[in-house]
């Protein structure tokens, strides 16, 4: 389970954790206009077609044991329809000004950009009472709380961050004065709260960068993320729908080389009352990722890589983690609410054309082979007897269900900055002893590569 609630530390800050619109209400709500872009989009069958054709017609069902653990194979097989299978190095790259701007002016419009750090803040005690007003709502239709008085929450919030000014408001930034290196500012979509955008590139400290926009209002956002088989309640869309509308709307924002690599739903949650928590309010979350000639990068749990070394090696032979590029949008039943664009890459030469791939039969013997290494080479089953003994495991089983040919990247050997975006058997499932918390959002099992078997 991801959990995506943060911790409130001031007043100043709880923009950036609440969302909305503060300043007076525009003529026309920002997401009220782009929930008619996304209407006719609903449905639509033209959309979805726009990325690459990948065959659903083979499967994969068998059982096997190694070393008293049991693997359960019942798994679609998923493969592209590319006529050439490339590699090509890639490396970390900075948010180009256009691509800002564009995702500026989707989301805030013609609004007026503020400071988010300033000392100046943007919670006036007006739009505190509105807060309060709309929280006591939600936790009333949760059932959660229905005896609690406004003024003991008001009391509560300005002894956590101070009492509000009367009034308040930050000095404006030029729309030609967003930075690309580090920015973070609110602006007016006709909410409560202030929609907001960050951006940091931090990719010679911490070897990251990313940009994040929200809009959701003043509720916190979203949590308990989840495959679920349900359309996402209260947003009068199916997944497909929103996947279709979410990838309109990334090709329009220019993330036209990326593709829809799972969609998943979570539930709204409540920022001033922990653990509150509504299923019968969700979103989607749409994932996406970098597709290269016809060929998918399926969307793996988030991972880093550092170089290994010896003993007594200094800090410099490692290498800082990195998470691969990705895209997340967020859709409720207003519209696209949130966006996140972690560690964007840059294509800096084609090493391989085409490379020789595996069939898909060897890639299955390779698989239970590797597995095979994995569980007899190491203490996996033996670190876990205590848990056994005591009975908190009680599932030895590892379930496959989805096997994808598709592009991962992978840390180049001797350079720091540098990956490779190569093809892979990707066998994804989840382990039986971690219970719902793996079977409701599985994750990458195995992998090799697709040109020689090799574990990777």
């Amino acid at each position: 389970m991801i959990i995506r609630k943060k911790p409130v530390a001031a007043i100043t800050v709880a923009a950036v954790l609440l969302f909305g619109g503060c300043q007076a209400t525009p003529e026309q709500s920002v997401i009220a206009t782009r929930m008619v872009e996304l209407e006719p989009v609903a449905g639509s069958s033209s959309t979805a077609s726009s990325a690459p054709a990948t065959a659903h017609d083979e499967m994969w069902q068998d059982e096997m044991e190694i070393a008293g653990m049991k693997i359960v194979i019942d798994a679609d097989v998923e493969t592209p329809q590319a006529d050439t299978f490339p590699v090509v190095k890639v490396r970390p790259t900075g948010f180009s000004a256009d691509t800002v701007q564009r995702i500026l002016d989707y989301f805030a419009g013609n609004a007026v950009l503020r400071d988010l750090n300033a000392d100046v803040p943007w919670m006036t005690r007006d739009v505190r009472d509105q807060i309060i007003v709309e929280e006591l709502r939600f936790q009333h239709d949760c059932g959660v709380r229905n005896d609690i008085l406004p003024e003991e929450v008001a009391a509560h919030m300005d002894e956590l961050y101070g009492t509000p000014p009367e009034a308040a408001e930050a000095a404006e930034i030029p729309r030609d004065d967003v930075s690309t290196v580090s920015e973070s500012v609110y602006f007016d979509t006709g909410k409560t709260v202030p929609g907001t955008m960050i951006l940091e590139d931090s990719r010679q400290d911490a070897n990251k960068a990313f940009l994040e926009v929200s809009d959701f209002g003043f509720f916190g956002g979203y949590t308990n993320e989840r495959h679920q088989e349900e359309s996402a309640a209260g947003t009068g869309l199916t997944a497909e729908e929103a996947a279709s509308a979410a990838k309109v709307t990334a090709d329009s924002l220019g993330f036209d080389y990326m593709d829809v690599s799972d969609v998943r739903v979570a539930d709204r949650y409540s920022n001033l009352a922990a653990g509150t928590t509504d299923s019968d309010q969700q979103c989607y979350l749409v994932l996406f990722s970098r597709t290269y000639a016809g060929v998918k990068s399926p969307f793996v749990e988030l991972r880093a890589w550092r170089n290994s070394g010896a003993a007594g090696d200094s800090s410099e032979q490692y290498r800082a983690p990195w998470t691969p590029e990705y895209l997340e949008l967020m859709i409720n039943e207003n519209g696209v609410v949130w966006l996140r664009w972690q560690n964007p890459v840059e294509i800096v030469n084609v090493e391989h054309d085409d490379i020789d791939i595996i069939s898909f039969e060897q890639a299955k013997q390779d698989f239970a082979e590797s597995m095979r290494l994995v569980l007899t080479g190491t203490d996996f089953l033996s670190d876990m007897e205590e848990d056994v003994a005591s009975g908190l495991m009680d599932n030895n089983e590892i379930h496959i269900n989805k096997v994808v040919l598709g592009n991962e990247f992978f840390p180049v050997k001797d350079s720091k900055d540098e990956y490779q975006l190569m093809p892979c058997w990707i066998f994804f499932g989840y382990d039986g002893w971690l219970g719902d918390i793996s079977r409701d959002l599985p994750t990458c099992e195995m992998m090799l590569d697709a040109a020689t078997g090799a574990i990777v």
